[in-house]
């Protein structure tokens, strides 16, 4: 039935060895952690169960993008009972989806809307078979000082009564590992399955330089097929943008700060071909399944391993080499330093919060909105604990800069940095590996006829008429 399920639903005819570990878990009932690297197949790992069982699937998801990228795909596959329960929708829109949920075979939503009451209440009326948290790293990465309702979903699952949980991640060292299943696993141990990071496929460049743009100028210049520029922030994402198109480069920018109608279009524009570059901070690409992606260039530093390995992961999905091309310059982790000063700000928050209850409205009052919003979600229970979780995650992050800079400076190998990170086993040696032990890797990259341009710049209505052919005065 399995093999017959995959033909006709799917188009696949046999699963891969990690896919079978994973699914043979859930299948049984039991809990799961899946570590398998960017285009593995992990969301087969809990498709193929909603249409074995019944009940439905939750699946929380941590961006809008990813949830409608994910939405797209089943409805593709002529699926008709999957929802993306999220702010895009109207309040009418979302009264309408909880009153119908339980006919629904996937819910996808955020951590913060599962946190509602009324969706709560509508979800204790279904039937749940499974539960899972995509990109499972953001428990540990976001759950402290970012989104602090990761920190909840252990515990809401055991409230909602769900008898089985999925993690799913591409990028979990030993230490984010352990972290992900002390907080979402609260009472049951998971079989955590795993494979090695490592995409061979995908060779690896650092280039230091004091001048990027001119370097980027010059790879834009070789450079064919499609492509994603990572920056840091959004101003870097719009400045670049807007840069690289007076050189003559199309492109699109991408951020949280868009609309969901802007950051929707941008993403169709992308998969079905109609731009090949997009200029972007790391809300683009978590779930996003172009197979042709030939480069991926870092304009800026990533502020760990984990993110690099991400994000260079978007690229090659269909098997060719590709390559990931960082530029860096000296003092380019300065970038950070807000993270530093926000943290400091929580701390002083925390502290005053348990010394002077007169002073504290004060000190609160005193904060960016960022922390204020961030105090209004985080548990007031414990702060002391809450305190030290805090401390220790500060030392994370530096320990999780210090490597990337490791990656950046090595003299050896930089795949060999990524798998000692990673701790994953040695594997055998490649004349397409690093810019520290192979020749010519950019002459190795397939070259691509470059996709068709859109004119620029065009407002969000047109480009939707010229998605769909339909008359842009709606």
């Amino acid at each position: 039935m399995v093999n017959e399920l995959l033909q006709q639903k799917f188009g696949i005819t046999d699963l891969r060895p990690a896919q079978k570990k994973v699914l043979k878990e859930i299948l049984a009932g039991r809990d799961c952690l899946a570590i398998l690297p960017t285009g593995s197949g992990k969301s087969l790992c809990y498709q193929l169960p909603a249409y074995l069982r019944s009940g439905s699937v939750i699946v929380i998801s941590p961006l809008l993008s990813l949830m409608e990228d994910q939405v797209d795909q089943l409805e593709r596959i002529g699926e008709r009972r999957a929802v993306a329960l999220n702010s895009l929708l109207s309040f009418s829109e979302q009264k309408a989806v909880l009153q119908r949920l339980p006919s629904f075979r996937f819910l996808f939503m955020s951590p913060e809307m599962l946190l509602k009451k009324e969706v709560q209440a509508a979800l204790k009326q279904s039937t749940i078979q499974l539960m899972v948290v995509d990109e499972a790293h953001c428990v540990s990465q976001w759950g402290l000082d970012f989104r602090p309702e990761y920190l909840q979903l252990g515990v809401l699952r055991q409230k909602l009564k769900i008898p089985q949980l999925l993690a799913l991640t591409a990028t979990a060292p030993p230490n984010v590992a352990r972290d992900i299943v002390a907080k979402l696993f609260t009472n049951t141990t998971p079989k955590v399955i795993s494979l090695p990071v490592d995409r061979p496929n995908i060779g690896l460049k650092v280039v230091k330089t004091a001048d990027k743009l001119a370097v980027l100028l010059d790879y834009l210049k070789r450079a064919s097929g499609d492509q994603l520029i990572y920056c840091a922030t959004r101003r870097a994402c719009e400045a670049l943008s807007f840069t690289l198109r007076e050189a003559g480069y199309d492109n699109r920018f991408y951020h949280g700060g868009l609309s969901g109608n802007e950051r929707r279009m941008i993403q169709q524009e992308f998969l079905q071909g109609k731009v090949s570059r997009i200029i972007a901070t790391s809300a683009f690409g978590m779930g996003i399944n172009k197979p042709n992606v030939r480069w991926v260039f870092h304009y800026t530093l990533s502020p760990s391993l984990e993110d690099y390995v991400q994000e260079i992961g978007r690229a090659g999905r269909d098997g060719k080499k590709s390559l990931a091309v960082l530029l860096y310059t000296p003092g380019d982790e300065k970038t950070f330093r807000f993270i530093y000063d926000d943290r400091q700000q929580k701390h002083q928050l925390l502290k005053s919060y348990q010394e002077s209850a007169g002073q504290f409205a004060a000190t609160l009052a005193s904060q960016p909105e960022s922390v204020q919003a961030w105090w209004e979600k985080i548990p007031k229970s414990d702060p002391v604990r809450f305190e030290e979780e805090l401390s220790k995650r500060e030392g994370v992050q530096v320990q999780q800069l210090a490597g990337m800079l490791h990656f950046i400076e090595t003299s050896y190998c930089r795949r060999e940095v990524i798998r000692e990170y990673f701790a994953d086993p040695p594997f055998p040696k490649s004349a397409f590996c690093c810019d520290l032990d192979s020749k010519d890797m950019e002459a190795q990259v397939p070259q691509q006829p470059e996709t068709k341009k859109v004119s620029v710049p065009q407002n969000w209505q047109e480009r939707l008429a010229e998605l769909f052919n339909i008359n842009p005065k709606f």
